[in-house]
This record gives C-alpha cells, sequence and structure tokens, in this order.
C-alpha cells in the first residue's frame, strides 16, 4: 500500500481550525454595510467605551451614566462570547473531506443529519472532539494503521478521508448490535469492504487488525487510553493493552487477545471498574466541602487532568490526586441523545464484582450530564476556585494535552460577568447537592471525597484563614478574632496613656512640694 507517513497523519483540521481553546477572532454578527451615521455610532458604541479611560467621561455626558453602563456590560459579555464562541462552520476543509467528517460526527451522536446542520452547539462540540481525535491519531505509526486502510486505487483520495470513513464504519459497527465483541466488528469491517479483505487471514494479521480495532474503540468512545503495540511477533502482540494514568480504578492493565469473540463491555470491565456502579443512598454534596479551592487548601489534594471519563473524579488518597476529565466537549457531544455509540456500549450495564447488571436505571446520557455538572460543583459554583483555574490549572491544561477545551473554560470559570452566558446554558450557582438526584453514577467517589475532607483540619495561619467549609463559623471565629484584637488594642492603648499620665504626674508633684 502507497501511503506515507505525513498523509496518514493529516487527520486533525486545518491551520485554521486548530486549537478548538484558542481565542476566536471573527465578528460575532454578519457586518452590515448599510447604516445610518447613528446607527453606526451606537454600533460602535460598547467597543469604544470599554477600557479606553480617555474617552469614558466624553461616553458618560453623552450617553448617560446609566446607559453607558449597559453599554459597558454589553461589550464585556460580547468579549466574553467571542473568547469561546468557535466558527460555525467545523468543515472547512474539502468537500469530500467535510462529507466523511459529518458522517462521522452522525454516526458518533446517532441522530438525523438535520441536528448536526442545525445545532451549533453540536458543531462546535464536534469540532473539539474532532481536533482531540485527529491529534491522537498522528502520534500513531504509519505502520500500525496501514493494516486497517485498504489500498485505495483513487490518489486524490486524501489520508483524512480514509481514515474517517474507517471511524465511521467502526461507529457502525459498534451501534449494529447491542454486545458486539472485536471479532464481530472485524467481520462487520470487511463485509463493508472498509479494510481490507484479507487482514484477517493470518495469525499475525489477524492480532494486529484487531488491535488497531481494540485502539480505535478507546479513541471513539475514550473508556480506555489504548497503547498501540509494535508489529512483529513480540510478547505484547498477543495482549490488548491501555495506559493506567496511575488511576486507581484501573486495576489491570492488558488481557490477553483471546477475548476479542467476547462482547466489548466485557474486555472493558476486565481493566476495572471503568464506569462507576449505581448507588441509590441520598447523601448531600457541599459545595464548600468539594470546591477546587478547598480541596487544594485544606485537603491538599491536586487536580490531575486525565484522558478517559471512566477515571472522572477517581481518587488517590495515598497520593492525594484527584482525577478530572479534561474533554467535556465529548460529554457534550454524547448527552444529546441516548442513540450514540457509547450509549450502545455502557447503557443499561452496572458493575456488580465481575458480572454485568441489567438495570433500566442507567443510561450514557445521564453518566455524560453527570460529568458535566461535576464541573460546577468543583469550580463554578465557588468563586475562588474559579480563580484557581484562570491562574493555574489553565495552563497545565494545554501544556499537557496541546490543547484546552473551550467547553472546560466555559465550565470552570463562570464569573459575575458571565451571568448571561449562565443563564443561557441553565448554569446556576448551588451551594449543595443530592447523590440521589444529581450523581448516583458518581456517588460513591464523591462521597468518599466529602468523607476525606471531612477530616481534615487546616494546619497554620492561611488555612484557617482559606478553609471557610462552614461558613458561620468562619465567620463567628474571625469577627471574634477582629473583635478581640481591637479590645486588646484599647487595652494597650490604655495602658501606654495610664503610664504616660503617671510619668507626667510626677514632676508636677515634687514642684509642688
Amino acid at each position: 500500500m502507497e501511503s506515507s507517513h505525513e498523509e496518514l497523519g493529516q487527520v486533525s483540521l486545518p491551520e485554521n481550525a486548530q486549537d478548538p481553546g484558542a481565542a476566536r477572532e471573527e465578528p460575532l454578527l454578519e457586518p452590515q454595510t448599510q447604516h445610518s451615521a447613528s446607527q453606526n455610532t451606537a454600533a460602535a458604541g460598547p467597543e469604544e467605551f470599554v477600557g479606553r479611560q480617555g474617552k469614558s467621561y466624553v461616553a458618560r455626558r453623552t450617553v448617560g451614566k446609566r446607559a453607558f453602563r449597559r453599554m459597558r456590560s454589553n461589550a464585556r459579555q460580547a468579549r466574553v462570547r467571542k473568547r469561546g464562541r468557535k466558527k460555525t462552520n467545523i468543515f472547512d476543509i474539502s468537500n469530500e473531506d467535510r462529507d466523511h467528517a459529518k458522517a462521522f460526527i452522525h454516526a458518533i451522536i446517532g441522530e438525523k443529519e438535520n441536528l448536526l446542520n442545525s445545532s451549533t452547539d453540536i458543531q462546535q462540540e464536534a469540532q473539539v472532539y474532532l481536533f482531540y481525535v485527529g491529534e491522537s491519531l498522528r502520534k500513531v505509526p504509519e505502520s500500525s494503521m496501514a493494516i486497517l486502510l485498504p489500498p485505495e486505487s483513487d490518489a486524490t483520495v486524501s489520508g483524512l478521508s480514509r481514515i474517517l470513513k474507517l471511524l465511521t464504519g467502526l461507529c457502525q459497527a459498534l451501534a449494529s448490535k447491542p454486545r458486539i465483541s472485536l471479532d464481530g466488528v472485524a467481520l462487520f469491517l470487511q463485509e463493508k469492504h472498509i479494510i481490507p479483505v484479507d487482514c484477517m487471514s493470518t495469525d499475525e494479521k489477524r492480532k494486529e487488525t484487531l488491535q488497531g480495532i481494540f485502539c480505535l474503540v478507546g479513541f471513539v468512545t475514550m473508556l480506555y487510553l489504548p497503547v498501540w503495540p509494535p508489529l512483529g511477533p513480540l510478547p505484547q502482540q498477543d495482549q490488548l493493552r491501555i495506559y493506567s494514568e496511575n488511576v486507581p480504578c484501573v486495576r489491570n492493565l492488558s488481557q490477553p487477545i483471546e477475548k476479542s469473540a467476547r462482547p466489548i463491555q466485557t474486555i472493558r470491565l476486565g481493566f476495572g471498574e471503568i464506569i462507576p456502579a449505581r448507588e441509590d443512598s441520598d447523601t448531600t454534596l457541599y459545595v464548600s466541602n468539594m470546591n477546587a479551592a478547598t480541596l487544594l487548601n485544606v485537603g491538599k489534594i491536586d487536580i490531575k487532568w486525565v484522558h478517559t471519563i471512566g477515571s472522572h473524579l477517581d481518587f488517590d488518597e495515598s497520593n492525594r490526586l484527584l482525577m478530572v476529565f479534561f474533554l467535556p466537549s465529548f460529554c457534550k457531544l454524547n448527552s444529546h441523545s441516548d442513540e450514540t455509540v457509547l450509549a450502545t456500549i455502557i447503557n443499561d450495564l452496572q458493575v456488580n464484582g465481575n458480572f454485568l447488571v441489567e438495570t433500566s436505571r442507567v443510561s450514557a446520557r445521564d453518566y455524560m450530564s453527570e460529568i458535566l455538572r461535576s464541573y460546577s460543583l468543583l469550580f463554578g459554583d465557588d468563586g475562588a476556585s474559579r480563580q484557581l483555574y484562570r491562574k493555574r490549572l489553565k495552563k497545565k491544561i494545554k501544556n499537557i494535552f496541546g490543547f484546552r477545551d473551550s467547553h472546560l473554560d466555559f465550565l470552570c470559570h463562570l464569573d459575575d460577568a458571565k451571568k448571561t452566558l449562565a443563564a443561557e446554558a441553565q448554569l446556576q450557582n448551588r451551594i449543595q447537592y443530592s447523590t440521589k438526584h444529581d450523581f448516583p453514577l458518581l456517588a460513591p467517589r464523591l462521597v468518599r471525597l466529602q468523607n476525606f475532607i471531612a477530616g481534615q483540619s487546616p494546619r497554620g495561619f492561611w488555612s484557617l484563614w482559606r478553609d471557610k467549609r462552614d461558613l458561620n463559623r468562619w465567620v463567628t471565629l474571625w469577627a471574634a478574632t477582629f473583635l478581640g484584637l481591637i479590645g486588646l488594642g484599647f487595652a494597650i492603648i490604655q495602658i501606654i496613656l495610664g503610664s504616660l499620665q503617671v510619668y507626667y504626674s510626677k514632676p508636677s508633684n515634687t514642684k509642688a512640694s
């Protein structure tokens, strides 16, 4: 097969679409050419008045203080939208590549195509996810992908189109049967002529094909981070391996490739508790205990950003690390429907020991919604946590993954200047949550984390100052301390004045005698 590494590596979006977390500079509205003089002045008003101290006085005198404040607020909100908004057309590539990209996203979400065309939110989420898939596959060796790509007679077909076609067929295979195996996926792709017909002809080719499919399933579902094995008759070729990312929920890093005939759900459970079990008990989770600032300042817990949804909120108590999923756009993309590819794998399944238990109360859509809601619990509902994300965690994410999800920015640093955007997204600051109604699947992990924090005591003055888990106690403590210091200050002043009075009264008494 004639295919260069560069061609197969062109999976990411073009330059004008890269780094979805970066700020966008396109105008919020379409440019209008015909305006009256007054309309032009009004349209340019907010941008002219914000941050330009030389014109602020003139602006206030011209439009009035109330109108000026309103215009300044509108301009601030416009800048916030501009930072978080991406291009409306995420498929700004060649026509053939665009069609394959749309087909892939359509296969992922399992919805009608008109939803993809009409929903700007889905387009934005799809852009971020496509960028992640592209960046992930760029790191895959050419020889590892070659076994899954049939020879292309048409030289004009790009490597991007070929890989998108492969991923689309993979999604269709996963959605075709509820408990399909890796062997079943390979057979489906062979029948559709998406992978070479002879890719299962020998034992070595069969293992390479199954390992490639296993890795692509990990990229599509984000349930695990696969390890691409080296080619050739090596011991690693007989294993399906994943990266641990040092998370406690992953107990096994490999499984024999002979399990390829079993359902993918069974293989998934062999690595450990990839998806947490549902819990029906009702426990109140307090934002003051669970926010990121409290976790850091009181519990000395650091945030570790991970690739997989199953590791989200997994807590490593010995190293004091809390795992947080770095790509909430993927969760948002899979929360629009119950017919997604992810849903076919984890819907109606729950872990009970080493067995699968059917239940009608668990769905992938609910699980995605819980993950999205947890960002508000950790960051969005607390001002100090939002500030922590803005100042410390944002740069760390980009350094690790090469880009940052703009939807993560939106969820993690809501502030007073973004209340309008929060209302549009139906996000409101809360002070407590219920595990039964808000986090039935993530409840065990959150309760364990809250119990750990409850057992921690502040050490040192600054830890005591930042410990606001019980706001009433915090106010009472520092109010009493403040009043006590004032009383102590008055007492010291009174002693000094008394001493001065005694000191200056002695010469007078001596002279009188």
